[in-house]
């Protein structure tokens, strides 16, 4: 092997690649907390396995990793990049809102939705490549990845711009669940998803149980996969939750701003809860819901109330 591709395969070794990394997870089920930052690959078999193909493209993404601390260095584009991984009604409007007020963050929606691969490709080479604004350091967007087109590629392009994972989840699902319809009944009321600071919650939820049961089921599996897509990239990720932001806001948005290397502030949203906390008053037949789910994995969701 040439000399000159040494230190490239030391970096790289091969495809078949592990991530050393250290965890954080903010305001987890139970109150577990761990640390997960990225530091770094760790080669399992020599370089010389390689396909010329594969190869190559590990030096090409080599190179543009290189380049672009090169120009993060002088000025010329974010220090970080961040995308917001969520399956909705998990607080990532307010979460946007709050953002959008720090000056060094530039965050954009959901930017991806009713865009075709190419459309979407192009969206993330503008907020990844381009230049930012002047004082802005920090630049994301947030998504489903319902709303992903071809999700490989959209990997694929994370990790070679080394983006900052942060995933907004929530631990109780029957109340996701209910946020969910809720914001049905939202849409069809305003025209948005969304009630802002001001308007007065919504009434009990008056559903069928069959209904609700079904959106519970559906919530809980697109938040197994937000989870599973997130801890499979080699990346820094930070887990928050929908109740570590409505119970201890202050301290989220510290570590949501430390994980984005930003200074951080006190900062908050203008968007509205919609949804009364307590079970028993926002669902109309909520007795007949909890012996339905009595011996479900969801029993502990609906016994919070």
């Amino acid at each position: 092997m040439p000399a000159f591709w040494a230190p490239i395969t030391k970096r790289f070794g091969n495809a078949r690649h592990g991530a050393v990394q250290r965890s954080r997870r903010v305001g987890s089920p139970r109150d577990r907390e761990t640390r997960r930052e990225s530091v770094g690959f760790v080669v399992l078999v020599d370089a010389i396995e390689l396909t010329q193909s594969c190869y190559l493209s590990c030096v090409l993404s080599w190179f543009n990793n290189q380049l672009r601390r090169f120009k993060r260095q002088r000025g010329g584009s974010p220090q970080t990049r961040f995308v917001i991984l969520f399956p909705g009604r998990t607080g990532s409007s307010h979460l946007i809102s709050c953002l959008a007020r720090h000056p060094q963050i530039h965050v954009e929606g959901e930017g991806l939705v009713r865009l075709d691969t190419a459309a979407q490709r192009e969206f993330l080479h503008r907020l990844y490549s381009k230049p930012a604004p002047r004082g802005v350091t920090a630049v994301g967007f947030k998504t489903k990845l319902k709303d992903v087109s071809a999700l490989d590629e959209f990997a694929s392009t994370l990790i070679n711009h080394e983006v900052r994972i942060l995933t907004l989840l929530r631990e109780n699902r029957v109340k996701l669940a209910i946020s969910t319809l809720n914001a049905r009944r939202i849409h069809a009321m305003h025209g948005r998803w969304n009630l802002t600071t001001g308007q007065a919650p919504l009434p009990p939820l008056d559903a069928c149980v069959d209904d609700i049961v079904a959106m519970i089921e559906r919530v809980d599996a697109a938040q197994h996969e937000v989870s599973k897509f997130a801890t499979s990239l080699p990346l820094p990720r930070l887990e928050v939750t929908y109740e570590a932001l409505l119970t201890s806001h202050a301290s989220s948005m510290t570590q949501i701003q430390e994980f984005l290397q930003v200074v951080p502030r006190s900062l908050m949203g203008d968007v509205a809860k919609a949804t009364v906390d307590d079970l028993r008053r926002s669902v109309v037949h909520f007795d007949e819901l909890a012996a339905r789910l009595q011996h479900t994995k969801f029993a502990y969701d609906v016994a919070e109330g």
